[in-house]
């Protein structure tokens, strides 16, 4: 009996630093591509938290909710202004959102 056929992958590519003049070739599957492309974008373009969570795909967004809730600390309102250094606080693994080559 033949085996099924595996649908093939789409992989996006592309060079990332690594500071000091150093690069990486990176290969990411499209699917997460797209939403560490989404992620960056919120994180690098919003001015308000309304922004930041229109931008944002749910299921992460959801992560950085449920840090402020287990650090029981009140969600930012809808017009305060966006400070990105609360992803390294409240994120984990925040770096992996913006440097997919570690």
């Amino acid at each position: 009996m033949a085996k099924p056929l595996k649908a093939k992958s789409t992989y996006v590519f592309g060079v990332v630093s690594r500071g000091g003049g150093d690069t990486n070739l990176v290969f990411i599957p499209e699917p997460e591509a797209r939403r560490l492309a989404a992620i960056n974008q919120a994180i690098c373009t919003s001015k308000t938290w309304f922004d930041f969570t229109r931008q944002m795909p749910a299921d992460d967004l959801q992560e950085v909710v449920c840090r402020f809730i287990e650090d029981d600390e009140p969600l930012p309102n809808n017009e305060d202004k966006f400070v990105v250094d609360f992803a390294t606080l409240k994120w984990p693994h925040f770096d992996r959102y913006i440097w997919p080559h570690r």
